[in-house]
């Protein structure tokens, strides 16, 4: 296919079909994908196959008068198309020749400026389209603008699951032991690395991985003194597993971000529709550099499907939440990295959120819940969060999401609201997992970071870093402790220590951002430079003006 550029890792193309991914057919036997979908002549059977298929994949395949495009339930592998002449698609936009001096889509840079990302299979740029999760698209040779979209699969939880907590969990058990089994079968023997926070989630999946034998490299990143690497440690020791931490500063950071390697990584990642992740980009760089990160391994972060659910209002559980709650609460939450007042653009963004979220009448607390939770799987999971993989794929590492596995995504859907609702069931399963196989006590295994104290960290100086420890003052002892979280989004202070893309000497012209995440959606847009130090429309305010393009 002339028309298809791809860039990313692991595709394979022949007889009219490119793929990329793995997938376990649903006798849970790995998929020839490329022969599964070779042959294929029309959106309908093209989406029914990637219907039938387990796992993270894509598919690009040739019928003739058209091209159709699939992703997997998640979307976790992007794909692209132009709805104008000469068509082209594939997996980097800035593989398309002549867009880049393309204008921006108005609305979309005014929702990419206040979330980090673009809905309703969008870009910032007019002419490009993305694939949704769970979604196929025909696009005519002759016409591209006539494209057609088939969703064959969408989440929205449906508390269909009845029995007490305890069949629940025995029931999550199931599922994860499949799951696991997997993600055992597609590792065949290579090491598994696990980016390990502190957090619940990526516990969850380091434990099930050790229960199976399975060996486990774990690592962190973070400034001296951040809870995360400090009890990912602790977790990673009890489970007895290889560490490797990368210890982050605003220096190391003003490298890093000015560096060509950084400016390659965001031209690969960056396709219009999301900010590039960041965050462990310099972490894996250094481990795979130092030999740290074995360069063969299996990488399984815990990203799940419950992340939706921990952020549905406790409100909403007895209460008669309507439909424009919901698109209000959307809103409010997430269109959220500037402020804004703009009531043209607020009725706009609430239309695409109702879209999205495939929103009709709502008269229940669980009916909202489920709405939400759709919403924020279909948009903010299936664009920014998925982002997370582009790391991996930069280095040429094979990636796998356990906790976005389908038949897990089906089960947590199937969980009523009351043990959904703050990722509470898969709390309860990770905490009394990781205690049965790392032998430690329920008090410990439900410790997370944000249990970590100040005292705590003056006792892991003292005996993991003796030199700090003698040479160094109380903060430096401390490192991020010393710094409460309501000041994290000053320049110097945040525990990832990004904030070193800024010089120090800019810092002030730029601290009326509410985070980094707001400068870096300016930046992105072209609307300032951190080095220099420039603002299009000075001075930068905390509110923006919508839409940022004009």
């Amino acid at each position: 296919m002339e028309e298809a550029t791809l860039v990313g890792p692991g595709w394979t193309a022949g007889s009219g079909v490119a793929v990329r991914g793995r997938a376990f057919d649903g006798r849970d036997r790995e998929a020839d994908l490329r022969s599964v979908f070779e042959g294929l002549g029309s959106l309908r059977e093209v989406a029914e196959t990637a219907d039938r298929l387990g796992g993270f994949f894509a598919a690009v395949v040739d019928v003739g008068d058209a091209v159709v495009l699939a992703c997997d339930h998640a979307g976790s592998i992007p794909l692209y198309f132009t709805s104008e002449d000469p068509l082209r698609v594939g997996d980097c936009v800035s593989g398309f020749p002549g867009l880049a001096t393309e204008e921006f889509d108005p609305v979309a840079a005014s929702e990419f400026a206040l979330t980090r990302y673009v809905t309703r299979g969008e870009t910032l740029l007019p002419a490009v389209r993305s694939v949704r999760a769970g979604e196929a698209v025909r696009v005519p040779r002759e016409d591209p603008a006539g494209f057609e979209r088939r969703r064959y699969a969408r989440y929205r939880p449906t508390n269909r699951s009845d029995g007490d907590r305890e069949d629940l969990l025995d029931r999550m058990g199931d599922v994860l032991g499949r799951v696991f089994d997997r993600a055992e079968s597609l590792a065949g023997g290579r090491p598994v690395a696990v980016p390990l926070s502190g957090g619940v989630d990526s516990r969850l999946v380091a434990t099930m991985l050790v229960e199976r034998g399975v060996e486990v490299v774990a690592f962190s990143f973070g400034v001296h003194g951040h809870a995360d690497v400090e009890v990912a440690r602790d977790v990673a020791d009890a489970l007895g597993i290889r560490f490797e931490a990368v210890e982050y500063s605003t220096d190391r950071w003003h490298d890093w971000y000015h560096s060509a390697d950084r400016r390659a990584y965001s031209s690969f990642a960056f396709d219009y529709d999301s900010l590039p992740f960041l965050a462990e980009w310099p972490a894996v760089r250094e481990l795979l550099a130092d030999g740290r990160l074995p360069r063969d391994a299996l990488v399984l972060p815990g990203h799940t499907v419950a992340t939706p659910s921990e952020r549905v209002p406790a409100a909403w559980t007895d209460g008669t939440p309507d439909r424009e709650d919901v698109v209000e609460y959307v809103l409010d939450r997430h269109y959220s990295l500037w402020e804004w007042d703009d009531p043209a653009f607020r009725s706009d963004f609430a239309d695409r959120i109702a879209a999205d979220a495939d929103l009709g009448p709502v008269a229940s607390g669980p009916e909202a819940a489920a709405a939400y939770e759709g919403w924020e799987w279909t948009t903010r999971m299936a664009t920014f969060t998925n982002s997370d993989a582009r790391v991996y794929d930069w280095f040429d590492l094979e990636w796998w999401l356990p906790l976005w596995d389908p038949e897990y995504v089906a089960f947590w859907a199937s969980v009523p609201l009351d043990h959904r609702r703050g990722k509470a069931l898969q709390t309860e399963f990770a905490t009394r997992k990781y205690a049965a196989v790392a032998g430690v006590d329920h008090e410990e295994a439900e410790r997370t970071d944000a249990d970590w104290t100040p005292f705590d960290q003056v006792r892991r100086t003292q005996r993991t870093d003796p030199v700090r420890a003698a040479t160094g003052d109380f903060d430096d002892w401390l490192g991020a402790q010393s710094v409460p979280r309501s000041r994290w989004e000053e320049w110097g202070n945040y525990p990832l220590g990004w904030y070193g893309a800024i010089p120090e000497a800019a810092a002030d012209r730029f601290a009326a951002a509410p985070t980094l995440y707001s400068l870096r959606t300016l930046s992105a847009l072209g609307l300032l430079s951190f080095d220099p130090p420039a603002v299009t429309d000075p001075p930068l305010s905390s509110t923006v003006e919508l839409p940022p393009t004009e």
